[in-house]
């Protein structure tokens, strides 16, 4: 009984605690027609003409609102020590107040129907009332208007501007009590209105030609201006005496900005800022004047061994001002403004040495395109040497597992070209040095392990999910997705003296594989001979049939091989094989002949060579 005491009273008391931290917000309402409360922006409905006492939490908003068809005229607080003070109220519409401690203030609402208010008019007369829209500031509330005369009614204590803007092109001419208010430079019009005010709108334009007079003043300044449009169309005759366009046009006038700066640019007298491109509306006849200065300009030389590998820009290479060069040395022009000039190699091509003055580029800066030639002076000597790209050197990239990475795994040479078409197994991958350092990037959902020659490689850092490979002749990349691989013993059983050719990964030649080697699950090795004879295999006790001569196996388990001699004309490579025209590689991963046939193939030195990733043995 006494535990049950302690508990009710404990109760008790926790209760009486968070009574005392809440609020009691007390709000004044004039009308409760014309306004409605919410609670952390939820509708309060509970609310009285008069006092409104309401128990909040600290940290709660109310906010006061305008019901439809109705404005907030004020909110006012009040203090125990008679301190009043006015609330801020977004558009005539809505008022929040934050409530953190009881100061036991007081907020008092006044609010009216629009209508009582609106006791002033103003007349807006527009000749075509789709082309303007028009904003009461206020209440940012817009105004529904329709060609011809429209009344507007309005609150002169609080509605004294109208925001009149376009829907397209700006407004051809606007008047406030026979004022005539347009600018060239506006857009919209802010309007201070008073009860009986007129204002008119001429949307449209009239139907008439205008005279365009474009006038260029400084060095070369003719041609300063490269083009011209009218409403988005080309003109071809900007530069004519005669151009004219009509009333309410667009034009837009292209400048060669990398050449000249601007250093005065008028329209009618008036002072405007000029960008590239240049836009206005004509809307009478119009006079553009434009004072332009040429950026002063060095001479520098470029030598370059081949200019159809490499392109050549001043300046920024997407600026598209690519500079025509001969092979040799070339004197050159360049911007003060912008001592630069950008190199891009032709596809296929690359950038095989880079000298400017007495800066030699390393590798690592030439192997991304564009490389940037910066801090170019007067007299600046600038050497270039190039290269075609003959992707004539193989390693092979193993992928296991891909199907749960297919969307996140890729492959990247140096210059961030994607190495495409890599799929499950084993894959041939040509490249020519200056495509390391590779990136390989794998993320996704599932962890990644990536072997180069059977050694775990890490990533560019820890956690990374990208690792950077640098491949030599026959080097064999292995990327396992999900789990980890296992590593396997392979051991041999062989007939005495009988001399076996052991490769693994289609491409690697094991010298020592009497005593067995250990290998990564799914890597493929094949069995074949020197010796015209036929092989009999058997592979953990089970019998193998070989194929052109050679017995392929894929590594799933712990693997021990028994081989005999059984004689007969084995061979070791299918004459098929042979037939097919394809390119050769050696063991060292070289390329040594281009789409070769069967007699190429017999013509080359005894030894081990690979087509299509099979082997072909010449005795």
């Amino acid at each position: 009984m006494k535990k049950i005491f302690l508990f009710t009273l404990l109760f008790c008391l926790l209760q009486g605690i968070q009574a005392q931290e809440l609020i009691k917000a007390r709000i004044v309402i004039d009308d409760i027609t014309r306004v409605a409360l919410s609670v952390n922006f939820e509708d309060y409905p509970d609310i009285v003409d008069g006092l409104n006492i309401i128990e909040v939490e600290p940290g709660t908003t109310v906010t006061i609102s305008a019901r439809e068809g109705c404005r907030l005229i004020s909110v006012t607080g009040s203090s125990d020590q008679g301190t009043t003070w006015e609330e801020f109220i977004v558009e005539q519409k809505i008022c929040e107040i934050r409530y953190y401690s009881d100061y036991n203030e007081t907020y008092t609402v006044v609010s009216a129907r629009n209508q009582e208010v609106q006791n002033a008019q103003c007349t807006l007369m527009v000749d075509d009332a789709s082309k303007i829209k028009v904003t009461r500031k206020a209440s940012q509330t817009e105004e529904p208007v329709t060609d011809g005369e429209n009344i507007i009614k309005f609150d002169p204590a609080s509605e004294t501007e109208l925001v009149i803007s376009p829907t397209g092109k700006p407004i051809y001419k606007i008047t406030v009590d026979g004022k005539d208010i347009t600018d060239a430079a506006a857009y919209s019009y802010t309007v201070t209105i008073a009860d009986g005010t007129k204002i008119e709108v001429q949307a449209n334009y009239p139907d008439v030609m205008c005279p365009v007079h474009i006038v260029l003043e400084g060095n070369g300044a003719t041609d300063f201006i490269t083009g011209a449009d009218i409403d988005g169309v080309p003109s071809y005759d900007f530069k004519s005496p005669e151009f004219a366009v009509k009333a309410g046009t667009e034009l837009k006038l292209y400048a060669n900005t990398n050449e000249w700066e601007v250093q005065e640019c008028f329209i009618n007298d008036q002072k405007a800022v000029f960008s590239n491109p240049f836009v206005t509306i004509i809307t009478a006849e119009t006079t553009i004047r434009i004072s332009v200065q040429k950026y002063a300009s060095f001479l520098m030389s470029i030598t370059i061994d081949d200019p159809s590998r490499i392109n050549v820009f001043r300046g920024y290479h997407y600026n598209g001002d690519k500079i025509d060069l001969k092979a040799g040395k070339n004197d050159v022009e360049i911007m003060r403004n912008t001592p630069i000039v950008s190199l891009v190699p032709a596809d296929g091509c690359f950038i095989e040495s880079c000298l400017i003055d007495d800066y030699n580029y390393s590798r690592e800066e030439l192997q991304t395109s564009p490389v940037k030639i910066g801090q170019l002076t007067d007299g600046s000597e600038l050497s270039i040497t190039s290269g075609i790209i003959v992707r004539d050197q193989q390693a092979t990239v193993y992928l296991h597992n891909l199907s749960q990475a297919a969307d996140f795994f890729k492959m990247l040479r140096a210059d961030n070209s994607v190495v495409a078409d890599l799929k499950e197994g084993y894959n041939q991958l040509l490249y020519y040095p200056y495509d390391n350092t590779f990136t390989v990037e794998t993320g996704g959902p599932v962890q990644a392990y990536l072997y180069l020659n059977e050694k775990r490689i890490a990533p560019k850092y820890p956690e990374s999910p990208n690792y950077a490979v640098d491949f030599q002749p026959n080097d064999v990349l292995k990327v396992f997705f999900g789990d980890e691989p296992a590593k396997y013993k392979v051991t041999f059983e062989v007939e005495g003296g009988l001399p076996l050719l052991v490769t693994r990964d289609k491409t690697i030649v094991v010298e020592d594989w009497e005593k067995g080697f250990d290998a990564l699950q799914g890597t493929q090795i094949s069995i074949g001979t020197h010796l015209d004879v036929l092989l009999n295999i058997t592979v953990n006790g089970k019998a193998q049939t070989p194929a052109g001569g050679e017995c392929r196996i894929t590594i799933e388990a712990d693997t021990h091989i028994v081989v005999t001699a059984t004689g007969g004309s084995g061979i070791s490579s299918s004459p098929e094989m042979q037939e097919t025209p394809g390119a050769i590689y050696n063991a060292q991963g070289v390329l040594m002949l281009q789409n070769a046939t069967s007699a190429d193939i017999e013509r080359l030195p005894k030894g081990i060579y690979f087509k299509d990733g099979r082997k072909i043995l010449r005795n």
